[in-house]
């Protein structure tokens, strides 16, 4: 679907290669008739055409051609040639050396005074930007190429295209709002210009962005819209796409059958053009589907069918997928063993994909701290020739008769400058040596923290279980008895088990993969499951209009709802407990209440255990306001905390989920 949503060109590209060789043929046949500025623009003509089928043979046309143009000296050819060879690199992934190229064809443009040119290179990088997800840099860009084409007469379809390269950057930023205006935008021009095409790509988009927005119905008659147009258009291979989001509205508005119905179609066509990738992704739908309504055998089977695709194209992200639905079919039919194993496999490869996830980030930042520092080279070494070039052009404009006056204010000034320079960057270097302590202490204080209640948490429960495992071990060295060894033997494969448990108990106290990957709202729900599932507390969760919240402040709530569920579980001999976050204007409210037994809240709030100078430490981090209501020997407690929002959101998304 991706291909769809990013790339409009790219359908119109391929007809062209595949639909006319002849042309190819004519301009090869007329090259060397030509002179040598034409043969440049024939060249990259060929280079475009070769590109998709042949991508040595496009780099060598496109190297030729910027050849002719050095040699000609024409910085229009040399422009065009840079942007092919661009465009080449940008194909195969080489997307530092596409970005470079495009970044000399954008200086050269602007040197030509060539706006539409400069328009074409801001929006080529970034494409270039985004592809390497650095969303700030690719919309500064794009929106530097909607100014110039703005500023152009008959520019319509151009400023389209673009509008719509935004809101696909404010989708991947889930900025869902934004997204929707830009689309609307691109949507408006191309309909007013007539471009059926770029009318059902936009189409398409919106109605796979209404589904994040969850305004399925709305969703349903856009997607609709942009089938019907690609049908009339001749691009079967685009028709599933729509079908399978058609399929996602009407299953999110439980109509089950109907949905069922537009999957099997989305996947008939994707067999059609044997698109594995998408043909996967439906059968995971299909088994989600059937799932939903009791047809556990028939999920399962698709389950199974998604997961050896998956292994097949070596796509862990479906694998990751196939295996959560074959577990949960195995539990809908009973089979625990099964389903168990499958879980425990889901498990696996999320963690497999975090630490791939994690290298390509560490190696990211290392490409990125690479790249600054050159940068700041070729800026030091510009700004010593252009220090340089001042004082030749100073030297040549002043008379030698003021020369000594000139020369003795240019040094009064350039000594007080360089003094107050001095102060003020010993005065910041003096702040950061102070801000960097303060940090290193904060970090240290907090990891010694951590080390002991880590330490405590292996000495009181690995430490008895490791100890326990030891006496049945020596027990076993001694015991001749037949039936006392098999007994030793079995209590030992207990103890392992709960060694085993205990170990990853430990590991999501530390820091819950769930709470990195997704959140801090999906951390929660995963610790109320685990409680749930030991079946002796029920806790209700609920959430409502929650802002997307730093990392920062999501690890601090979650540590806090922790904290104060770990203590009624240990203390408050509660039966129930209810957790509810609602986002308000100003405001983000967290309640904890429970029917267990009252408490002293003086005792609590003037005491020095680790958990409430935890507690209190992340509150203040947070700038938030703790309300406590209790009472010894009565039932019942509650605990508010307002936190003030401004400080904390990133993006406010508006749902409501109940768990």
């Amino acid at each position: 679907m991706r291909k769809v949503l990013t790339c409009i060109g790219m359908v119109l590209m391929m007809n062209s290669i595949f639909g006319q060789p002849s042309e190819i043929d004519s301009i090869k046949n007329v090259l060397i008739t030509q002179t040598q500025l034409d043969q440049v623009r024939s060249l990259n003509e060929l280079a475009w055409y070769y590109r998709n089928f042949d991508i040595d043979s496009s780099f060598y046309f496109a190297n030729k051609a910027l050849h002719i143009g050095l040699k000609q000296q024409s910085q229009a050819a040399i422009s065009q040639s840079y942007n092919s060879l661009a465009n080449n690199h940008e194909a195969v992934g080489n997307l530092d050396s596409a970005l470079f190229l495009f970044e000399k064809v954008l200086e050269i443009k602007t040197e030509l005074n060539d706006t539409l040119g400069r328009a074409g290179a801001q929006n080529n990088i970034g494409l270039v930007y985004d592809e390497q997800s650095n969303y700030p840099e690719s919309l500064d860009h794009y929106f530097k190429s909607l100014r110039l084409y703005e500023s152009l007469n008959d520019q319509e379809f151009n400023t389209a295209m673009v509008l719509g390269n935004i809101g696909i950057v404010y989708k991947k930023q889930k900025d869902y709002d934004k997204s929707f205006e830009y689309y609307n935008r691109s949507l408006k021009l191309y309909t007013q210009g007539g471009s059926e095409f770029g009318k059902t790509v936009t189409m398409g988009n919106i109605g796979s962005l209404l589904i994040q927005l969850k305004r399925f119905e709305e969703s349903i008659s856009y997607s609709e819209s942009a089938l019907s147009g690609y049908r009339e258009l001749g691009y079967s291979r685009y028709e599933p796409y729509m079908n399978a989001n058609i399929g996602i509205a009407y299953d999110s508005l439980n109509q089950t059958l109907k949905a069922r119905g537009y999957y099997n179609s989305a996947l008939s066509g994707h067999y059609e053009h044997n698109n594995q990738f998408e043909i996967t992704n439906v059968t995971l739908l299909l088994s989600k589907n059937y799932r939903r309504s009791g047809e556990n055998r028939k999920a399962l089977d698709l389950a199974k069918k998604a997961l050896e695709n998956s292994e097949l194209l070596e796509a862990l992200d479906f694998k990751i997928k196939a295996t959560f639905e074959l577990a949960e079919s195995y539990f809908a039919l009973g089979n625990l063993k099964m389903g168990s194993l499958y879980l425990s496999r889901y498990d696996s490869l999320k963690d497999a994909l975090y630490e791939e996830q994690r290298s390509k980030q560490i190696v990211e930042v290392e490409v990125k701290y690479e790249t600054e520092k050159k940068e700041q080279k070729i800026a030091l070494q510009t700004a010593e020739l252009e220090a340089k070039d001042l004082a030749i052009q100073r030297n040549t404009i002043f008379t030698m008769a003021l020369l000594l006056i000139i020369l003795l204010i240019i040094v009064s000034i350039a000594f007080w400058r360089k003094r107050e320079v001095s102060k003020q960057y010993a005065v910041a270097q003096e702040q950061k040596i102070r801000l960097r302590e303060a940090q290193m202490t904060a970090v240290v204080e907090s990891q010694e923290k951590e080390r002991k209640r880590f330490a405590a948490d292996l000495h009181d429960g690995m430490g008895q279980l490791i100890a326990a495992l030891q006496m049945n071990i020596l027990s076993l060295k001694t015991t001749k008895e037949v039936e006392k060894q098999d007994g030793l033997y079995e209590n030992s494969k207990s103890l392992l088990k709960d060694i085993h448990t205990e170990i990853r108990n430990i590991a999501f106290n530390l820091m819950p993969q769930t709470l990195v990957k997704e959140g801090f709202i999906s951390a929660i729900q995963e610790l109320v499951l685990k409680i749930n599932r030991a079946g002796q507390v029920k806790v209700h969760f609920n959430h409502l209009d929650v802002p997307q919240l730093n990392e920062v402040t999501q690890i601090s709530l979650y540590r806090i709802v922790q904290e104060f569920v770990s203590n009624i579980l240990k203390h408050g001999d509660a039966n129930k407990i209810f957790i509810d976050i609602t986002g308000h204007e100003k405001e983000l409210v967290l309640t904890i209440e429970d029917d267990g037994n009252g408490f002293d809240k003086n005792r609590l709030e003037n005491g020095e255990g680790n958990g409430w100078r935890n507690i209190n430490t992340r509150l203040n981090l947070l700038n938030a306001h703790l309300e406590i209501n209790s009472t010894p020997d009565q039932k019942g407690n509650s605990i508010l905390i307002d936190l003030p929002i401004p400080s904390l959101i990133i993006n406010t998304t508006s749902k409501q989920t109940n768990t």
